[in-house]
């Protein structure tokens, strides 16, 4: 599987579905961003990827299965909206004057927002949530055994 396969759905859960003004270029997705969330993944899974190659022909060694490469997204988009949380932190100020009021404190809060959204859909993938909550509706009384 190519990095670059995964830059469309990254793109889709980022919000960076304007073509004709992404944020990032698929460059830098494909040489930074991705190679981040992957990193992240290896951290936190029992699975290893690593990614070879150059250019648009980096691929991921071994290759993911569907689920592992949607978590592997999962892990980048959260990587990248970590990185926009601390840029609108630090310009995260309220400017009043007789026009008017901006308040841009309010920013951070939506990308925490969007970025907890993206864990817990993640956790889903990871700690088995779906099946839990099967296993949480079977009752296990000692004294029905």
């Amino acid at each position: 599987m190519t990095v670059i396969s995964l830059i469309t759905n990254l793109r889709s859960l980022i919000g960076d579905e304007d073509s004709t003004n992404y944020r990032y270029s698929d460059n830098v997705l494909r040489d930074t961003k991705i190679p981040a969330g992957t990193k992240r993944f290896n951290l936190l899974n029992f699975q290893r990827f690593l990614i070879t190659g150059v250019s648009d022909a980096k691929v991921f060694d071994p290759t993911p299965v569907a689920e592992e490469a949607s978590r592997i997204n999962l892990h980048t988009a959260i990587s990248i909206l970590n990185g926009e949380i601390q840029k609108a932190a630090h310009t995260s100020v309220v400017v009043t004057n007789p026009a008017g009021r901006t308040d841009l404190t309010k920013v951070v809060e939506a990308l925490q927002t969007q970025r907890d959204n993206l864990k817990i859909e993640l956790k889903e993938y990871e700690n088995g949530v779906t099946f839990g909550k099967i296993a949480d509706d079977i009752d296990t009384d000692d004294e029905k055994f």
